[in-house]
C-alpha cells in the first residue's frame, strides 16, 4: 500500500511516497514517467521526497487511472465520448483527496540535522 504525504509551499509541493521497499522503485517511475516528478531524494529504502505541484499530480492521476481503466476494459467504453475520462478524472479527485497535507517543514529529514549535533565545534 502507497502513502502519500504533501508539503504544500506555495504552487509546489513536496511529496513524501511510502511504500513497501519492493514497490518503491516501481511507484517512482510511475510518477517520473507521467511527469510528476524530475527527481527524488531517497529518505530510506521504503520512501522518498521529491517536488511537484498540485496540476502535475492531478494529470498524473488522471493518466494513470484512464490507463488503468482502460487496460482493464477498453471495449466497456467504445463509441463512448469521453466516457472513461470522465471516470478516471473522478477516481484522479479521490486519489488527490487521499494525499495527507501537512505543515511545511524544513527541507532536509530529521535525520539530516543529527548529523550535524554530532560535529565537533571548534
Amino acid at each position: 500500500m502507497k502513502t502519500i504525504t504533501a508539503q504544500k509551499n506555495g504552487s509546489v509541493w513536496r511529496i513524501f511516497v511510502k511504500s513497501p521497499s519492493e514497490e518503491i522503485e516501481g511507484h517512482f517511475n510511475s510518477l517520473f514517467n507521467w511527469g510528476a516528478i524530475e527527481s527524488r531524494d531517497n529518505i530510506d529504502s521504503c520512501s522518498f521526497c521529491s517536488w511537484t505541484s498540485e496540476k502535475k499530480m492531478m494529470d498524473y492521476f488522471v493518466n494513470f487511472n484512464l490507463f488503468k481503466i482502460l487496460n482493464a476494459n477498453s471495449s466497456k467504453f467504445k463509441g463512448r465520448q469521453s466516457g472513461a475520462m470522465e471516470v478516471a478524472r473522478g477516481m484522479a479527485e479521490l486519489d488527490m483527496q487521499a494525499i495527507q497535507i501537512e505543515p511545511m517543514h524544513s527541507y532536509a529529514p530529521a535525520h539530516v540535522f543529527s548529523c550535524f549535533e554530532k560535529a565537533t565545534t571548534y
